[in-house]
């Protein structure tokens, strides 16, 4: 409101300016529609804001609100269940895609070891169930124990053929990280 004010406040000033000095009549009616300009304006601002106007601004607040709420939700990644990000895919600044993953996110409490080159001949052996004996390269002073909890109906292998058998550890050792070499004793006879 000060500032339509001292619009007006200056648009009279020059006004009367004009008129002091002899302008000429186009000049002194420019300055008369400026002073008339500003009077509206200081008017209206007095005057309040119309329903109407009220209403659509409501409107517009509400929508800003739920934007608002709708961008913070937006800015908390919620887990399924308690993990670990193991690793965050995207640079700072890079811009990420529709779909793309950004974190890997795991639960390093329970470990499963998979076989890449369980022969055919081996894997015939073997049920779910059966326990095994893991030892990983880094933690080799110790084996553990674990059990057979999946073993692949097809074999993953191109030129010669391979199994994956799965085995669930019992324990996880305190030092054991994702993406160690393990070497798993299936009780084959």
């Amino acid at each position: 409101m000060l500032s339509a004010q001292a619009a007006l406040a200056n648009a009279e000033a020059y006004l009367q300016s004009r008129k002091y000095i002899g302008a000429t009549t186009e000049v002194i009616d420019a300055a008369q529609l400026d002073v008339d300009t500003a009077q509206a304006n200081l008017d209206s601002i007095l005057a309040g804001t119309s329903e109407e106007e009220l209403e659509a601004l409501e409107k517009e607040l509400s929508a800003a609100k739920t934007g608002l709420s709708q961008a913070q939700n937006a800015l908390f990644l919620r887990a399924p269940y308690d993990g670990t990000i193991v690793d965050i895919l995207p640079n700072p600044g890079e811009a990420v895609g529709p779909l793309e993953p950004v974190i890997i996110f795991a639960d390093l409490t329970d470990f499963r070891i998979i076989t890449t080159d369980l022969s055919e001949v081996d894997v015939t052996r073997l049920s779910i169930g059966q326990t095994a004996n893991v030892v990983f390269d880094a933690i080799s002073e110790n084996y553990f124990s674990g059990t057979i909890e999946h073993i692949a109906e097809q074999s993953t292998g191109v030129s010669s053929v391979y199994y994956e058998v799965t085995v669930a550890l019992n324990e996880t050792p305190d030092n054991l990280r994702w993406g160690m070499t393990a070497f798993i004793i299936f009780p084959i006879e």
